[in-house]
């Protein structure tokens, strides 16, 4: 489920810019689409992705693609998350760039908007 929620966005992104990604882009959101209404996915999409993703990882690692084909799920569900905390944290420093001219309005720093100063006012 969570390989089929990343692709699904990354091959979304990538389909826009090259045909080559817009049927795995289909595939994923068909896949996510019948995972939500709590069906199994028919096209096999979670093995298609982890059947590319340990080839090409067994030329030139094979113990690395052994312990990815084993823990496949696993890696994919902390993969999810930690997408999805990015995916925050950046919608965060985005309202603070918006909203006070920096990302951190704590410590005044950020690295968009070199220089700046905080305007956030306690009190």
């Amino acid at each position: 489920m969570s390989a089929c929620i990343i692709a699904l966005v990354v091959l979304a992104f990538m389909g826009m810019f090259s045909a080559r990604y817009r049927g795995w882009a289909r595939e994923a959101f068909d896949c996510v689409a019948r995972r939500a209404t709590l069906r199994p996915c028919r096209t096999g999409f979670n093995e298609a992705v982890k059947a590319k993703v340990t080839s090409k990882m067994m030329e030139r690692f094979p113990r690395l693609a052994s312990f990815t084909h084993k823990h496949f799920e696993l890696i994919s569900w902390l993969f999810t998350i930690i997408f999805f905390i990015s995916l925050a944290y950046t919608v965060y420093s985005g309202y603070n760039l918006m909203a006070y001219g920096t990302c951190d309005p704590v410590s005044g720093m950020c690295a968009l908007n070199p220089g700046a100063t905080c305007s956030v006012t306690t009190g």
